[in-house]
C-alpha cells in the first residue's frame, strides 16, 4: 500500500492499462475527460457520482453520452466517497481510495491523501461495495438535469459568498503574517549580505520568490538562521525540497527551484559552521 498526495498520474496510467474501471466519487469536473480519454475503447467503465456537491450539468450529460446506463447518480443519502478501482489485463485489481474527487484540484493541485491498494481480498471487498451502491444509484435523466441546473447555480453563488467571507476573515491574519515575514526577511537579508558577500541580493530573492507561500518562506528563513551544523543546514534544504516536490507543479518549475536550491545551498555552506 502506497500513500499518494496527488493521484492524477496514477489514475491516468490505470485507465490506459486497465480493462475495467469502477469510479465512485462525490464530485466530477470537466477536467476528468482528459484522463478518461486515455482509456482504451474496450475498457468497461462504470460511474456513480454524488449530486450533493455540484457536479456541472454538462459533465453529467457527457458522462451519460459516453457511458449510457453505466453512468449513474446517487441520491439516497449524501454521497461522499472517492474510490477508483481498476481491473488490469491479467485480471488483478488495484484501487485508489482517499480524499481526491475526480476534478483537476483533486487529481493534481490540492493537498490530498490517497492510498493505492493491491491486496486482492481488499479490492474484491471494494468491488462488492461498488456493486451495491451502483444498484442503489439512479440513471441520469433529462428531467433530473433540468431541475439540477438550478440547484448547481444556487450552490455556486453560495460558495462564492462563503469564499468572500473567508477572505475577509483571514485578511487581517494575512497582513500580520506578511509583516512578520518582511521583518524577518529584511533583517536576515542585511545580516547575510554583510557577513557573506558571496550571497547576492538577487540570488537570495530569486530563491525565496520560488517558495509559494508566506509560511513556507518564513519557515525556510527562520530554519536557516537557527541551523548550527552542516547536517542541520542539509535537513532544512531537504525538507524544503520535499515540500516543493509535493506541490504538483510543472516539471520546469520544479527544475528551476531545484537549481535555486543547489546554488543557494552552495552559498550557505560557505558559512564557518562545524
Amino acid at each position: 500500500m502506497d500513500v499518494i498526495q496527488n493521484i492524477g498520474k496514477s489514475i491516468a496510467d490505470s485507465f490506459s492499462k486497465s480493462v475495467e474501471a469502477y469510479i465512485a466519487v462525490a464530485l466530477v469536473g470537466d477536467s476528468c475527460f482528459r484522463i478518461l480519454d486515455k482509456a482504451k475503447k474496450t475498457n468497461k467503465i462504470k460511474f456513480v457520482v454524488g449530486v450533493n456537491l455540484p457536479t456541472p450539468v454538462e459533465v453529467l450529460k457527457e458522462l451519460r453520452n459516453r457511458y449510457s446506463s453505466d453512468a449513474k447518480i446517487y441520491r439516497c443519502e449524501f454521497f461522499h466517497p472517492k474510490v477508483y478501482l481498476f481491473r488490469m489485463k491479467d485480471g488483478s485489481l488495484v484501487a485508489y481510495v482517499g480524499s481526491a474527487n475526480f476534478t483537476d484540484g483533486g487529481m493534481n493541485t490540492n493537498v490530498e491523501l490517497s492510498v493505492s491498494i493491491t491486496n486482492q481480498d481488499t479490492c474484491k471487498g471494494i468491488l462488492g461495495w461498488f456493486s451495491k451502491v451502483f444498484e442503489e444509484a439512479e440513471p441520469i435523466t433529462d428531467n433530473f438535469l433540468a431541475n439540477y441546473k438550478e440547484y448547481t447555480a444556487k450552490w455556486t453563488k453560495k460558495r462564492k459568498e462563503q469564499e468572500n467571507d473567508f477572505i475577509l476573515i483571514t485578511k487581517e491574519l494575512d497582513i500580520c503574517q506578511m509583516k512578520r515575514y518582511e521583518d524577518i526577511k529584511l533583517g536576515y537579508e542585511k545580516w547575510i549580505r554583510l557577513k557573506y558577500p558571496t550571497i547576492t541580493k538577487d540570488s537570495f530573492n530569486s530563491y525565496i520568490s520560488g517558495l509559494n507561500s508566506i509560511n513556507m518562506k518564513t519557515n525556510f528563513i527562520e530554519s536557516l538562521v537557527y541551523a548550527k551544523t552542516n547536517s542541520e543546514v542539509e535537513a532544512v534544504f531537504e525538507k524544503t525540497k520535499n515540500k516543493i516536490l509535493g506541490l504538483g507543479f510543472a516539471k520546469s518549475t520544479i527544475d528551476n527551484w531545484k537549481s535555486y536550491l543547489k546554488r543557494f545551498k552552495s552559498y550557505w555552506l560557505e558559512k564557518e559552521i562545524v
